[in-house]
């Protein structure tokens, strides 16, 4: 992770410096050195910088490790009173006991103050390959926001991709 994703990242959560460093146990000249691009940060301080801020909803998609400073980050939101005026991937996750499978999932791309697009994913999917599908079509389209419609609890943070969804 670079200085500018940290710095990007938190634009994207709408968190200070001082949260980072709480969020991630270091200490605020910490945040300020490392996106000050002052001084390298040792291995751990920057997983603890990247694991907070994906702990937060940030999740770092692209390219493989080698080309971090290339990747593009996409914030995972549960609500939608933090959706952006611009275009957003959903996921909606529904339960229905006599399809198969009983869980499922449905993706729209929705820019708001137009019609979703319903061709972008016309069928439904289990819920990792439409996350997984969600995460790579932001990432294609250069959409930051993705969101998880899910009331019933279905398919919960947990059971959700975290890591490189460009990966094998």
């Amino acid at each position: 992770m670079t200085p500018a994703q940290s710095r990007d990242a938190r634009a994207l959560l709408r968190i200070t410096q001082e949260k980072l460093a709480e969020m991630a146990c270091l200490n605020v000249s910490t945040i300020e050195d490392f996106e000050g691009e002052r001084r390298q940060l040792s291995a751990g301080a920057v997983a603890s910088i990247q694991v907070a801020l994906e702990a937060a909803g940030v999740i770092f998609v692209g390219g493989p490790e080698s080309e971090m400073e290339r990747r593009h980050m996409t914030r995972i939101v549960e609500h939608r009173s933090a959706l952006p005026n611009g275009p957003v991937v959903e996921v909606h996750i529904r339960r229905d006991a006599t399809a198969d499978p009983a869980v499922f999932a449905y993706v729209n791309v929705n820019v708001f103050g137009q019609n979703p697009d319903p061709t972008a994913f016309p069928e439904r999917l289990p819920p990792t390959d439409a996350f997984l599908q969600a995460l790579a079509y932001a990432e294609r389209a250069g959409i930051t926001v993705v969101w998880v419609n899910d009331p019933g609890g279905h398919y919960p943070p947990e059971k959700r991709p975290v890591r490189d969804v460009s990966k094998p």
